[in-house]
């Protein structure tokens, strides 16, 4: 089974299991990316200028993290959906190109590595973008990029509402 199904499986565990009521929130999104993904944690948050927003969080410490980024205004996230590309940023990355950023989640939580994905329908603008923590300082060594890209896009297609398209409004459809 690919990463794309195994993401789709654990949206639906997530919303049945989880604390946001059975609803699709980016919250149930960014869990259900760290159930499929060797990540400790996973947010997403909207970074247009002049607005940047935390949408979702998978734990408390991924909220922290998504916070600081959209404080500070550097970071992962809005680099990745101001190029339009992907990144992983090991720790030596991140203190070298965000140093206020890596200082801050150093202090504030565990997280040592980012990847950080943009969020966008195809033909369309970057909306947002799902950043993946880890604990460990290396998560370029075990994180496939081809894999958290399909779940990226998977992300942004149910969290920009083509989740009834995709799957003809009927849950059921999904794999369970």
């Amino acid at each position: 089974m690919g990463v794309q199904q195994r993401y789709l499986q654990a949206v639906v565990g997530v919303r049945r299991h989880g604390d946001e009521g059975h609803e699709l929130t980016p919250s149930v999104l960014a869990a259900a990316a760290v159930a499929v993904l060797p990540v400790t944690a996973a947010g997403i948050s909207i970074s247009q200028d002049p607005l940047r927003v935390p949408l979702g969080w998978s734990d408390a410490r991924a909220a922290v993290a998504e916070r600081q980024q959209t404080t500070l205004g550097e970071g992962p996230c809005l680099s990745a959906s101001a190029s339009g590309g992907s990144l992983v940023a090991d720790a030596g990355a991140i203190a070298d190109r965000w140093p206020a950023y890596y200082a801050e989640i150093e202090k504030r939580t565990p997280f040592r590595s980012v990847a950080a994905l943009p969020l966008r329908l195809t033909g369309q603008p970057v909306l947002a973008a799902l950043d993946l923590y880890a604990e460990r300082p290396d998560l370029s060594s075990v994180l496939a990029l081809d894999e958290a890209e399909a779940v990226a896009t998977l992300t942004a297609e149910l969290l920009f509402g083509l989740f009834d398209e995709l799957y003809d409004g009927d849950e059921r459809t999904l794999p369970t």
